[in-house]
């Protein structure tokens, strides 16, 4: 990732574009098209067209322009497969192009955490993370921070010093396109457990203190095999990946913040374990 901007919560590279003048101008308001159109040397003319998406570049073009921004290949790469498939008349592949940029998405998205960060931090950082808006003075932010979370000021200033020292806290610098927070299913510390444990504590009190009219809450109890077991949690990978695609969701400063958790645990010892095929999929007991 680079300039701010996740390029991966993208489906159209020309959309991509337009973010990264957006961001550079929000960073300096004299900065016009024409400055953008010189720094990638394309015609001014022609900036406003293609952010409209009335008009495409070649793929030459366009790996051109990325490496003029300094885009790292790996994020160029998922950009130029963008231009393939909306450039591809072969159905097959066109769907194999899909499944590879599914398949970045679902990787890249998301923000990880380093592990260590998660041993102090919980559902309240989170949740602050959610609702911080860099453009909003400090005094201000805390307030709001302290109605939604009913904590004391002081409580959210040191919440706050955590996330800043955590490397976490957004800025005016940084364009708000990282669509969520998640911790990797192939790390099984003690610290992933207990942090996975602390948001379903959360979870449990949140939904006993809702009334009854307002609370979701989905079970099921199944019996699997050691195949359907693997085939499940990527099921699930890839059910949860596209319904934020679906909903293009994103951090806002004005809406509530959920935590969407699933859970897949044995109610009785089983003989076979579970975790055999695909034991980089599997997801962290709590």
């Amino acid at each position: 990732m680079t300039l701010g901007i996740n390029p991966y919560r993208f489906h159209d590279y020309r959309s991509y574009l337009k973010a990264v003048y957006e961001l550079r101008k929000q960073k300096n308001q004299a900065y016009s098209l024409r400055a953008f159109a010189r720094d990638i040397a394309f015609h001014p003319s022609r900036i406003s067209v293609i952010f409209r998406r009335q008009s495409h570049l070649s793929l030459e073009k366009l790996e051109a322009i990325l490496s003029a921004l300094s885009v790292p290949h790996q994020d160029q790469q998922y950009l130029l497969l963008l231009h393939r498939r909306d450039h591809c008349i072969d159905s097959e592949e066109q769907r194999n192009l899909h499944q590879k940029l599914h398949r970045l998405r679902q990787t890249f998205r998301f923000q990880r955490f380093d592990q260590s960060l998660l041993e102090k931090l919980d559902w309240r950082h989170f949740t602050c993370l959610a609702h911080y808006n860099p453009s909003d003075n400090e005094d201000q932010i805390r307030a709001q921070l302290a109605v939604i979370l009913q904590m004391s000021q002081a409580d959210i200033k040191k919440i706050l010093s955590d996330l800043k020292g955590a490397g976490l806290m957004p800025s005016k610098d940084k364009s708000p396109y990282l669509t969520g927070y998640h911790t990797s299913s192939t790390q099984r510390s003690a610290t992933i457990r207990s942090f996975h444990q602390r948001l379903i504590d959360r979870g449990l009190q949140a939904i006993a203190d809702l009334p009854i009219d307002q609370r979701y809450v989905r079970s099921l109890i199944v019996s699997l095999q050691p195949r359907q077991y693997s085939a499940l949690v990527e099921m699930i990978d890839n059910f949860l990946q596209a319904c934020c695609d679906k909903l293009d969701i994103q951090p806002t400063s004005n809406g509530a913040c959920f935590g969407i958790s699933i859970q897949m645990f044995p109610l009785v010892q089983s003989k076979q374990p579970l975790r055999n095929q695909r034991t980089d999929a599997a997801p962290d007991s709590a």
